[in-house]
Formats: structure tokens, C-alpha cells, sequence
């Protein structure tokens, strides 16, 4: 099956990232697809899965989020900044700045793409320590058109 997963998606996503793998999911079922790349010096993950039939749309929106990476990144910044900046304010300690929401956005890092099931987007980024060094991520449902939840 995996021979056949040779779509232009596919090559366009194996050169941005040369260490693509394709795998089937034992435990979670489906199809994955993983890999990692080099941006701005930063590591960067890209994670998709999805039953078979579903599996080649994921590849096509990985590659629209990686050709417009800036317009995805944006907007899940600000999704992160609008759910997580007050609970940032309100539980620094007092050592830690009052920062804006520029200066918040400035503290996250592109760190992960995740696609599922050909139209959910998660983009995670490093909190600068912010939120004890935990990765925090925005999720949209609709192929990354609006992004709804944060963790």
C-alpha cells in the first residue's frame, strides 16, 4: 500500500522534509506520515493521520499549511494569545514581565504540524518557558480556516 503513496503531494512534502516516513498505525489505526525539517535553525515536526481514504487530502493540507506557513502560524498565534495571555498575566509570578500581546506572540515557537483525518490543522510552538516549558498548541476542524481550541 505504501509504495502507491506517491502522490505530487507526497514529493512536495518529501523535499521539505527529506526524512518523510510513511507507516501504518498498529495501536491508532490508519495511515501516518511523519518527518522534520530545519526552519529559521529551529526543529520543526510534521505529523499527519488518517484511515486510507482520507490519507491523501492530509498530505494536501500539510502542503497548503507548509506553503503558507506565516497565514496558518499567525492565526494560531493569535488564537494562542487571546485563550492563554490573561492566564499568563494573571499566574506570572512577580519577577516575570506584563507582556503584551506582540511580545507574547514573540515568545512562541513554530514547533510542530499535526494534520488528521484531512482537515483537522494542529500547530504547536514552544512557550520561551512561559508556561513551564510546555509545548502549546491551536487546533482548527476546518482545515485550518478558523482555529477553535488551544492546549
Amino acid at each position: 500500500m505504501f509504495d502507491k503513496i506517491q502522490s505530487k503531494a507526497f514529493q512536495k512534502l518529501n523535499k521539505l522534509l527529506p526524512d518523510l516516513k510513511i507507516g501504518e498505525g498498529i495501536r491508532l489505526g490508519g495511515i501516518y506520515c511523519s518527518g522534520s525539517c530545519k526552519i529559521d535553525g529551529r526543529h520543526l515536526s510534521f505529523y499527519a493521520r488518517s484511515v486510507s481514504e482520507e490519507f491523501e487530502e492530509s498530505l494536501e493540507l500539510g502542503l497548503q499549511v507548509f506553503q503558507n506557513l506565516d497565514k496558518y502560524t499567525n492565526k494560531a498565534q493569535n488564537k494562542i494569545c487571546e485563550d492563554l495571555l490573561p492566564a499568563y498575566l494573571e499566574n506570572r509570578v512577580d519577577d516575570e514581565p506584563e507582556l503584551t500581546q506582540e511580545e507574547f506572540k514573540k515568545n512562541l515557537t513554530l514547533s510542530s504540524i499535526g494534520i488528521y483525518s484531512g482537515k483537522v490543522v494542529s500547530i504547536g510552538f514552544s512557550d520561551n518557558g512561559m508556561f513551564g516549558g510546555h509545548e502549546l498548541d491551536a487546533n482548527s476542524l476546518d482545515k485550518g480556516e478558523t482555529f477553535t481550541e488551544t492546549q
